[in-house]
């Protein structure tokens, strides 16, 4: 008999298991159901054919439990599969999903939450001139109906896949561990964002120099957040390592070592993740020769925290915005800043600690916030900071005025400006009386020589006072 398997709904009311059982040269499928209400298990049902050699079962179900899905080999390693949509009670004839002439091996399966989509991903090839590769298929009629089997790229492996998916099944990855082009075992992955009808290249979550042994997978609900973990085994240790991954799947951090014991232990895993991806693991180890379970939890990486000491400096219809990074980046490199002045929403955005804010009304009260990015995302805003930004003050310009003519025949007057070219009134003396003389914005030429004038103005706004002095040549 092999080990069962069971699919248990989403508020734990409910439970199907499901397993082989020899009977006579055969070998059956069967499943049993709990529920809560009952809190029994049902008498066991017969699953497909009752004169087949079946082995390997999977089973997967939706979040109500109530649409069951039952895959296993047959006797020929053919991969089938049948449905129940009333919680295990009745179950559909048997479906052939692998490809037909080529071995199959034990499947993965998921579920969408309302049962409307069933996907598998198993490993099939005949040793020779098919290679083993991966392969997937998926359902939208509750298992009547299945794809032709899609080969997903870079062939060959030999152990069976993992199959993460959102809760309708929408966006899937499978994970399985595969010879790379240096001959060694890498832990390798597929995305498919249309639930299984085509499928992205390839990304290794593991070097191509390392040689990785039963990798294991766990994913947010949103299948964004995956968490890899695998044992490598060099010289005289066996370590367990992790890698994560926020961008579902494109791109995966370095590894860390989650724990290292002397000689190969032959550890045993099981890692599961949160909704929001937060990863955990149990892991069976060898500690001073002796078989230990031990349980370990990842913190998860997050956005940054909130920039510190926020200053805002305002300009002629701006502000000059300086800050310190945040206590926590977040577990992810911070790659931006940005800056925001309320009312209004305008904002600066740099990698650096200080930019500014353009746009701004002089004479508004604003309140600025800055917020950090990393490549998970924006964090929290610091606490705001006022600013008024202000016109910069334009010092008095100077005053003009029509000067005098330069020369004038005895005897003769001419007039002198009464206002500077701005509106300032003038007043003009004369220092030679005896040359000539100023009366009513008037000058009269007496006698030959020179005759020095000087003009004076007030101040007025935006213009300086006035002071000149002029020489006439009284001829």
């Amino acid at each position: 008999n092999s080990i069962p398997r069971a699919a248990i709904s989403a508020d734990g009311s409910r439970a199907t298991v499901v397993w082989t059982e020899s009977i006579a040269s055969d070998s059956v499928v069967h499943t049993s159901t709990w529920t809560s209400q009952s809190n029994t298990w049902s008498s066991p049902v017969l699953v497909g054919p009752s004169d087949d050699y079946a082995s390997q079962p999977s089973i997967t179900s939706s979040a109500d439990g109530q649409v069951v899905t039952v895959a296993w080999l047959d006797g020929t390693a053919r991969l089938r599969a049948a449905t129940s949509t009333d919680g295990g009670a009745n179950w559909s004839s048997a479906r052939d999903i692998s490809t037909v002439g080529i071995q199959a091996q034990q499947a993965d399966l998921r579920t969408a939450a309302d049962g409307s989509r069933i996907v598998a991903a198993w490993v099939e090839g005949d040793g020779g001139a098919v290679l083993n590769h991966v392969a997937t298929s998926f359902s939208t009629d509750q298992g009547q109906t299945w794809s032709a089997p899609e080969a997903l790229p870079e062939w060959f492996s030999n152990w069976q896949p993992q199959l993460v998916a959102t809760p309708d099944a929408q966006r899937l990855l499978v994970s399985w561990p595969a010879i790379n082009s240096k001959g060694n075992v890498a832990a390798r992955t597929v995305r498919s964002n249309d639930g299984g009808v085509t499928w992205q290249s390839p990304v290794d979550a593991t070097a191509p120099t390392v040689n990785v042994s039963e990798p294991l997978i766990a994913a947010s609900s949103d299948t964004e957040r995956l968490t890899m973990t695998w044992h490598e085994t060099p010289a005289g240790t066996t370590t367990i390592l992790a890698t994560v991954s926020g961008d579902g799947g494109a791109t995966w951090s370095a590894p860390k070592t989650i724990t290292s014991s002397s000689g190969y232990d032959y550890p045993a895993a099981a890692i599961v993740a949160a909704a929001d991806g937060t990863p955990s693991m149990a892991l069976q180890q060898k500690i001073s020769t002796v078989p230990a379970i031990r349980w370990v939890t990842a913190a998860l990486a997050t956005v940054p925290g909130a920039p510190t000491s926020v200053a805002a400096t305002p300009g002629d219809g701006n502000a000059s915005v300086t800050w310190a990074p945040p206590a926590t980046d977040g577990g992810k490199p911070i790659t931006g800043y940005t800056a925001t002045a309320t009312p209004g929403g305008a904002t600066c955005t740099t990698a650096g600690s200080s930019c500014v804010i353009t746009g701004l009304t002089n004479g508004t009260d604003y309140q600025v916030t800055v917020t950090a990015t990393n490549s998970l995302g924006t964090g929290p805003t610091s606490a705001p900071v006022s600013v008024r930004p202000t016109a910069t003050p334009v010092p008095p310009a100077a005053q003009t005025l029509k000067k005098p003519p330069a020369k004038l025949k005895k005897g003769k007057k001419a007039k002198l400006a009464k206002t500077t070219r701005q509106g300032a009134k003038v007043t003009w003396k004369t220092s030679t009386k005896k040359t000539c003389t100023v009366k009513k914005y008037k000058v009269t030429a007496k006698k030959k020589g020179k005759c020095k004038l000087s003009a004076n103005a007030p101040a007025i706004p935006g213009y300086t006072a006035l002071t000149k002095k002029y020489t006439i040549r009284v001829k």
